[in-house]
């Protein structure tokens, strides 16, 4: 067993193997979004309001409990809708999460599609009503893609 382990932690081993775990997760990441979007086109869709919008700004990773990661912001817009007589609220603007953005001006740019008070069209899932989204798209896709290829071009490397 110790011979076993011994080989496969040489890293002429291990990089191609976390390569591979990249790109097959890159890769699983990317069709769970498809997914996602996919099945909310047949979500229905009914006309709500936005009720409040801000940039949130917070410490993203870093490493225990007390290290600061880096700076990264969201845009958090929280809108009303109506369906069957039954008021809901929700923040989600693409379906399958967001990703923060270091970029403020990013994340107000977004705020400014979404002003408070503005009427918006909410796509809303009819088994679930709570679970709705402004835009039937996925941020995740290019950053999955970024990983996949990542673990791509270590396995390739390794392997020429």
């Amino acid at each position: 067993m110790e011979a076993f382990l011994s080989e496969w932690t040489e890293p002429d081993r291990l990089f191609p193997l976390f390569g591979a775990i990249f790109f097959l997760g890159g890769l699983g990441i990317c069709a769970w979004g498809r997914w996602m979007v996919a099945r909310s086109r047949a979500w229905l869709s009914t006309s709500g309001h936005v009720v409040s919008g801000a940039v949130e700004s917070r410490r993203n990773g870093g490493c225990g409990s007390d290290a600061a990661g880096a700076r990264v912001f969201v845009a958090r817009i929280v809108y009303a809708y109506q369906v069957a007589g039954r008021w809901h609220r929700a923040s989600r603007i693409v379906v399958g999460g967001e990703l923060n953005t270091s970029s403020r001006s990013r994340a107000e740019r977004r705020l400014e599609l979404y002003a408070p008070g503005s009427e918006v069209e909410v796509f809303y899932d009819p088994h679930n009503p709570a679970n709705a989204c402004l835009e039937r798209r996925t941020e995740v896709t290019g950053f999955a893609l970024l990983i996949a290829a990542v673990g791509a071009g270590v396995v390739l490397y390794h392997l020429l």
